[in-house]
């Protein structure tokens, strides 16, 4: 039987909370690392597909916001550099 397996956990655990169907799970030899395998559908793949550019999504919003909070506080500091002079 074939399987869609990957070793990332939090890809697991999304495809779980879907609803689909864990077949086995079992340790990577050598490492500490889990393989979790899962029951072919027609769907799986594009689950996997949208929990990746949730992922991406996520990152640049993290990233806009850390760029936001640096561009606000660079300002800040202007503002105070000219009321100094």
């Amino acid at each position: 039987m074939s399987s869609f397996d990957t070793e990332e956990a939090g890809l697991a655990m999304w495809l779980m909370s879907l609803g689909y169907k864990l077949i086995c799970m079992h340790p990577k030899s050598g490492t500490r690392h889990s393989i979790f395998h899962f029951v072919i559908t027609s769907s799986i793949e594009k689950a996997v597909s949208d929990y990746y550019e949730s992922k991406k999504a996520s990152a640049t919003e993290q990233f806009m916001a850390a760029m936001k909070s640096t561009l606000k506080a660079f300002e800040k500091e202007e503002r105070n550099a000219r009321k100094s002079k």
